[in-house]
């Protein structure tokens, strides 16, 4: 096994053993004959030269499981970040009590993992992002799989609708189309899945609850294929818009809206004299007389 294997003795924790994978993964700091301190200031600032004289004084082992350490490295000298699984075990040696010490380097697998986990955090927050901006739309948004099962839906088709997140998704967006756009809906939604082009259709929703009966409001959708990774099913996104209101107050085409006035000036009346108030005539006739 990868196990790098030392043994320490004595008040000051000689190293009185040293295996060659020890030797290599320490650098030339370490050799027999040098104490942890002075070998590995780096570690004993860390606070496991602590655990070791507690090994060796109360002979209790002591075991660390993907325990982060700053280590110098031998190369370049500066100090990098290990994760190891490491073992210290009491150890009665010629110079006196002491500890045996076995490590495991997992530093690669914990940073590949630690990578995994920002990044689907990452992901996880984005998607959360995305979708207060989506439900924040008047539109309602979904998501459905290569089969056509739908997998989400905004809450806003719940409040179109009248229906609850406990009820049927599937059955119940069937039963929102109007019988008379059934067939060609599904003819075209199969054509979409299998083609992977882009999806578009306006049907006329069935009556929601709580709405007048046998109404079928007309909407507008439209859905996108994903981008999909090597092995990832195929995913759609779609939106879907509400166009009832629009549809039933259609506005007037812009032949028939009325023509907008030119601004006017208003005319001058008898009381203005080019724009600004005329003054009363006996100002008038005292100033000819001055004149």
């Amino acid at each position: 096994m990868p196990l790098t294997i030392s043994t320490m003795e004595g008040p000051d924790l000689t190293f009185t053993f040293l295996s060659d994978r020890a030797r290599k993964a320490m650098g030339p700091r370490v050799a027999l004959g040098r104490t942890v301190a002075e070998s590995l200031p780096e570690i004993t600032a860390q606070g496991y030269l602590q655990f070791l004289q507690q090994v060796r004084d109360s002979g209790q082992a002591h075991f660390g499981h993907e325990e982060r350490t700053e280590i110098q490295d031998p190369e370049s000298g500066e100090l990098q970040e290990h994760y190891h699984n490491f073992g210290y075990l009491p150890l009665q040696g010629e110079s006196g009590p002491g500890v045996l010490a076995y490590g495991l380097n997992v530093t690669e697998q914990v940073q590949a993992r630690l990578r995994n986990e920002a990044l689907a955090a990452e992901a996880q927050a984005a998607d959360q992002r995305l979708r207060h901006v989506t439900e924040s739309l008047p539109s309602i948004t979904f998501i459905s799989n290569q089969e056509g099962q739908v997998l989400y839906v905004s809450p806003q088709w719940y409040a179109y609708t009248g229906t609850t997140a406990a009820d049927d998704l599937d059955r119940v967006w069937q039963d929102r189309v109007h019988p008379d756009d059934a067939a060609r809906v599904r003819q075209d939604y199969a054509a979409a899945l299998a083609s992977g082009t882009p999806w578009r259709y306006e049907p006329a929703p069935a009556p929601p609850r709580r709405r007048v009966p046998l109404v079928y409001k007309p909407g507008r959708a439209r859905a996108l294929e994903e981008a999909r990774a090597a092995g990832r099913s195929r995913q759609w996104f779609g939106s879907d818009l509400d166009i009832h209101e629009p549809a039933r107050n259609p506005a007037p085409p812009r032949s028939q809206r009325p023509a907008a006035q030119p601004d006017s000036e208003p005319e001058p009346g008898p009381d203005c004299h080019r724009g600004r108030p005329r003054p009363p005539l006996h100002l008038h006739q005292r100033r000819l007389q001055r004149a």
